[in-house]
C-alpha cells in the first residue's frame, strides 16, 4: 500500500531532481566605429594594420545553468576604403586599369597561438585606378568616390569545442573577439602597364555590431504550491504515526 511515507519520499526526489528545460539569451557589443589600414601585396596576399577588437559582449553567467551552444550575429556596417595603388609600370609611369577584388569581414577569436574564422561575407568589388605610379594615385569606384560598400549581416553558431569555456562563462565580457577584413582573389587588368601592383589603403567601419546568443539548459524552479503540497504531506504522515 502506498503510504503517506511512500508518498513523502517520492515527492522530495522529484523536488530534489527537478526537470531542465532549454533557454537563450543573447547580449549585443552596441554599435562601434574602427579604422584599420588595408594592404594587398602584388601576390594578391592582404593584411590590416590590425584586427577591430570586440568589446563589451557579455560572458554567460553560470547562475543561469549549463551552457550548451553559442550564435553570434554580425552586422558589417558601412565600410569606406581609399584605396592608392602602386606598381612597377611596363610601358611609362601612367597607368590606367580595373582592379578587381573579393572583400570580405570576418569575425575572428583568438585564445592562445591558435585563431578560429568564426564567419565571413564576401563579394566581388571593382575598383577603378589611373595616375602616375609613383605618386600612388588612387582607386575609385564607378562614379569616381572612395569605394563604399555595405555588407550584409550573417550569423553562425558555433560548437563549444571551438572555444575555452572559460573565455565564454563568466560575469565580465567575452575577450579574444575580433573583426577583420580580408581580400582576396585580387588581380589588376590594365588598360596601360603596371607589372604588378600594390594596394593600401585607410578603411573606416561604422555601426558595426556583434550580438552573442547563449543556448542553455536550465533547471525549471518548483513552484511554491509543490512545497506547501509537500509540508501538507508531511504533517498527515506525522498524525498517521500518532494515531498509530
Amino acid at each position: 500500500m502506498l503510504t503517506p511515507k511512500h508518498m513523502i519520499a517520492g515527492l522530495a526526489l522529484s523536488l530534489t531532481v527537478g526537470t531542465a528545460s532549454a533557454a537563450t539569451i543573447s547580449y549585443s557589443s552596441g554599435p562601434f566605429n574602427a579604422s584599420l589600414n588595408i594592404f594587398v601585396d602584388d601576390f594578391g596576399n592582404s593584411s590590416t594594420s590590425s584586427p577591430v577588437n570586440v568589446t563589451g559582449l557579455q560572458q554567460f553567467n553560470p547562475a543561469l545553468g549549463t551552457l550548451t551552444g553559442v550564435t553570434f550575429d554580425v552586422t558589417a556596417g558601412s565600410f569606406t576604403w581609399n584605396a592608392d595603388l602602386f606598381g612597377q609600370p611596363s610601358t611609362g609611369a601612367i597607368f590606367d586599369g580595373e582592379y578587381q577584388t573579393s572583400i570580405q569581414a570576418d569575425l575572428g577569436y583568438t585564445t592562445g597561438l591558435s585563431t578560429i574564422v568564426i564567419e565571413g561575407i564576401s563579394d566581388q568589388i571593382n575598383l577603378f585606378c589611373s595616375g602616375d605610379e609613383t605618386m600612388g594615385d588612387g582607386c575609385f569606384d564607378s562614379i569616381g568616390n572612395a569605394l563604399d560598400y555595405t555588407f550584409n549581416s550573417f550569423t553562425v553558431a558555433r560548437t563549444l569545442g571551438d572555444f575555452a569555456i572559460a573565455d565564454l562563462v563568466g560575469t565580465g565580457n567575452v575577450p579574444n573577439l575580433r573583426m577583420d577584413i580580408n581580400l582576396f582573389n585580387s588581380s589588376f587588368v590594365a588598360n596601360s602597364g603596371l607589372d604588378f601592383i600594390e594596394v593600401s589603403g585607410l578603411a573606416d567601419i561604422t555601426n558595426a555590431n556583434v550580438q552573442v546568443t547563449y543556448q542553455y539548459t536550465s533547471a525549471v524552479p518548483v513552484p511554491a504550491a509543490a512545497w506547501l503540497f509537500a509540508s501538507g504531506l508531511i504533517g498527515l504522515a506525522g498524525v498517521a504515526k500518532r494515531k498509530r
